[in-house]
């Protein structure tokens, strides 16, 4: 996470006044994504599962929030890998909460290369920057636990 920040402060880009509502762990086998979710269950109630571009994605609402500097962290979310990927495994994004729209959020740092290919998802739009080959951050407009029970709820998961 310090790594992350470090990283945002070199592009100038300042999250400190956002909420960080989670970070997401990346695995790079099924065997390994199995092998996180029994230790991730440890840390968290594990919530209902979402398929995401034909992978599974968990999240786990933090017994004890992740306190990492000024941020507290309340969930965690874990990627099943998904057939293409060539990620390490490992730390891969954290996500922030703007109450700004994202593609007016994105305009103010337009100098960066935005990935705005999730804004027009009906459920939690994204925004996304990756800031090196292995880490990044995306910007929502609400908490991934409040994201999950709309989920639930419309039954899209």
């Amino acid at each position: 996470m310090q790594e992350i920040l470090m990283k945002l402060e070199a592009l100038d880009l300042d999250v400190s006044s956002y909420e960080c509502d989670h970070i997401a762990y990346r695995t790079t086998t099924k065997k390994e994504f199995e092998a996180m979710v029994e230790e991730f269950s440890k840390l968290g109630k594990k919530l209902p599962d979402a398929i995401i571009r034909s992978r599974i994605v968990s999240v786990f609402k933090l017994y004890k929030p992740l306190v990492i500097g000024s941020y507290t962290i309340p969930a965690i979310e874990l990627l099943e890998p998904a057939e293409e990927d060539k990620f390490r495994s490992g730390l891969e994004h954290a996500e922030f909460i703007v109450n700004a729209d994202l593609e007016e959020f994105s305009k103010q740092n337009e100098s960066l290369n935005w990935n705005k290919q999730d804004l027009d998802r009906e459920i939690s739009p994204e925004l996304g920057l990756a800031i090196d080959e292995n880490l990044g951050v995306k910007f929502h407009n609400i908490p991934i636990l409040e994201a999950r029970k709309i989920q639930v709820s419309s039954g899209k998961l």
